[in-house]
Protein backbone atom coordinates (compact mmCIF):
# COMPACT_ATOMS: atom_id res chain seq x y z
CA UNK A 1 0.00 0.00 0.00
CA UNK A 2 1.71 3.21 -0.76
CA UNK A 3 2.49 5.29 1.85
CA UNK A 4 1.25 8.28 0.64
CA UNK A 5 -2.18 6.56 0.28
CA UNK A 6 -2.51 4.90 3.35
CA UNK A 7 -3.92 6.66 5.90
CA UNK A 8 -7.05 7.81 3.09
CA UNK A 9 -7.44 3.61 2.55
CA UNK A 10 -7.47 2.65 6.38
CA UNK A 11 -9.76 5.28 6.95
CA UNK A 12 -11.84 4.69 3.85
CA UNK A 13 -11.94 0.55 5.40
CA UNK A 14 -12.60 1.79 8.93
CA UNK A 15 -15.78 3.15 7.75
CA UNK A 16 -17.35 0.34 6.49
CA UNK A 17 -19.96 -1.32 8.65
CA UNK A 18 -18.25 -4.16 11.07
CA UNK A 19 -20.83 -6.93 9.38
CA UNK A 20 -18.13 -5.76 5.90
CA UNK A 21 -15.00 -8.43 5.62
CA UNK A 22 -12.33 -6.84 4.19
CA UNK A 23 -9.61 -9.12 2.28
CA UNK A 24 -6.39 -6.95 3.07
CA UNK A 25 -2.87 -8.21 0.99
CA UNK A 26 0.23 -6.35 2.48
CA UNK A 27 3.67 -7.28 3.38
CA UNK A 28 3.78 -4.58 5.78
CA UNK A 29 3.45 -6.08 8.81
CA UNK A 30 3.12 -2.65 11.36
CA UNK A 31 0.03 -1.97 8.88
CA UNK A 32 -1.41 -5.58 9.51
CA UNK A 33 -1.31 -5.70 13.23
CA UNK A 34 -3.16 -1.82 13.55
CA UNK A 35 -5.85 -2.96 11.32
CA UNK A 36 -6.70 -6.40 11.22
CA UNK A 37 -8.67 -8.16 14.55
CA UNK A 38 -7.67 -11.63 12.32
CA UNK A 39 -5.14 -12.41 10.48
CA UNK A 40 -4.13 -15.72 8.23
CA UNK A 41 -0.41 -16.45 7.53
CA UNK A 42 -0.10 -18.12 4.00
CA UNK A 43 3.50 -19.58 3.31
CA UNK A 44 4.15 -21.01 -0.38
CA UNK A 45 0.41 -20.78 -0.96
CA UNK A 46 -0.51 -22.93 2.07
CA UNK A 47 -2.48 -21.62 5.61
CA UNK A 48 0.36 -21.68 8.45
CA UNK A 49 -2.07 -20.47 11.08
CA UNK A 50 -4.68 -17.82 11.65
CA UNK A 51 -5.76 -16.16 14.39
CA UNK A 52 -5.57 -12.56 16.32
CA UNK A 53 -2.62 -10.32 15.99
CA UNK A 54 -1.45 -11.12 19.37
CA UNK A 55 -1.84 -15.04 18.78
CA UNK A 56 0.10 -14.42 15.35
CA UNK A 57 2.84 -12.02 16.37
CA UNK A 58 3.39 -15.11 19.53
CA UNK A 59 3.70 -18.02 16.90
CA UNK A 60 6.95 -19.19 16.73
CA UNK A 61 6.34 -20.61 13.23
CA UNK A 62 5.22 -16.99 11.99
CA UNK A 63 8.49 -15.42 13.77
CA UNK A 64 10.65 -18.03 11.89
CA UNK A 65 9.53 -17.61 8.27
CA UNK A 66 8.89 -14.39 8.41
CA UNK A 67 11.37 -12.52 10.39
CA UNK A 68 14.33 -15.14 10.48
CA UNK A 69 14.20 -16.39 14.22
CA UNK A 70 14.61 -19.77 15.20
CA UNK A 71 12.27 -21.57 17.77
CA UNK A 72 14.50 -19.98 20.48
CA UNK A 73 14.29 -16.29 19.62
Amino acid sequence: MPEEERQDILAALAALPADVAILLIEHDMDLVFSFASRISVLVAGRLLTEGAPEEIAADERVRAVYLGEDAHG
